[in-house]
């Protein structure tokens, strides 16, 4: 089975409420009209970081100036594949909002489903990770 490595940026930002991240639907290929994380697959001679930075710019045009964390790297089956999953946290970029793609809620007890969208299966996994990095972790709390 094809093991493919790829990077995926989960943009964070605090709001009143808790926290929200942002998603984007896939225009093309077998998963077209799901909705998942922003990143791509790492080409060879980059790091982990260097091709999320690539991916980024090439599917939002969004340019990342900050740095980010690595959450953790997750693999998932697809069946036809397996992708590695190298996946950052990233501080929100404002020209996420000249992008396509959605602003979601992060809560506590948030695992993806209940944004009643079709995320990608592997994403699920990871919105549980970084509810658990943000509300467990040493993050400034939002003031309600």
């Amino acid at each position: 089975m094809k093991l493919v490595p790829v990077s995926v940026a989960m943009f964070t930002r605090p709001t009143s409420t808790g926290f929200e991240t942002w998603i984007q639907q896939r225009t093309d290929g077998p998963l077209a009209g799901q909705w998942e994380f922003p990143g791509g697959k790492i080409e060879k001679g980059e790091d982990a970081w260097q091709a999320l930075m690539r991916e980024i710019h090439e599917e939002t045009a969004v340019v990342i100036t900050g740095s980010g964390k690595l959450l953790g790297i997750f693999s998932h089956d697809y069946g036809d594949k397996r992708v590695l999953l190298h996946v950052f946290q990233v501080p929100w970029e404002e020209s996420l909002s000249q992008a396509t793609g959605l602003a979601v809620p992060l809560l506590k007890t948030s695992t993806g489903r209940e944004w009643n969208l079709p995320l990608l299966p592997a994403n699920f996994r990871l919105v549980e990770h970084l509810c658990r990095a943000l509300y467990d972790g040493d993050h400034e709390r939002p003031t309600a």
